[in-house]
């Protein structure tokens, strides 16, 4: 196995075309986590995450890295891609902070974020040097981009 680079990106929305789970590209891996919550257009969706699921998914993001990837794997996450929604980004401030203080190696934190809340998603990145990734509510499409961009990005080329 190639030591390519790995990029995790996580979701309480799900990634367009792209299922829970490790994805192999081109010269870069993805590795998807969180259990995407429906949203309106599902009769047993939400219009916006209710904070509470929202933080179960975060909480059981790391496990489901921990279970499914081996050490070398975790070792090579080198960007990470956390979507904050409305109601779902304060548990996701909290992953996010937990993420910053365990962030050794030096990975890239995004966060991927809709305009719900803007003010205090866009302080809360300038107060942690992180850079925002504006997506549409629920992230699904532009994550899903985000992830086939990085799978199949030569390695010249500079990933946003």
């Amino acid at each position: 196995m190639e030591d390519k680079p790995i990029t995790h990106i996580l979701s309480y929305r799900g990634v367009e075309d792209f299922p829970t789970g490790y994805h192999s590209g081109r010269n870069r891996d993805v590795v998807v986590t969180g259990i995407p919550i429906p949203g309106p257009s599902n009769p047993l969706g939400f219009r916006t995450v209710p904070a509470l699921l929202a933080e179960i998914n975060f909480f059981t993001a790391e496990r489901e890295l921990g279970d499914n990837l081996a050490m070398e794997e975790l070792a090579r996450i080198d960007e990470v891609i956390v979507y904050l929604g409305a109601d779902g980004a304060r548990p996701g401030y909290d992953y996010v902070t937990s993420e910053i203080s365990k962030n050794e190696s030096g990975k890239t934190i995004r966060l991927a974020t809709c305009g719900c809340g803007s003010r205090e998603k866009e302080d809360f990145a300038r107060e942690h040097g992180l850079e925002l990734l504006r997506v549409e509510c629920g992230g699904r499409r532009a994550l899903g981009q985000m992830a086939r961009k990085r799978l199949e990005a030569r390695v010249e080329e500079v990933i946003r």
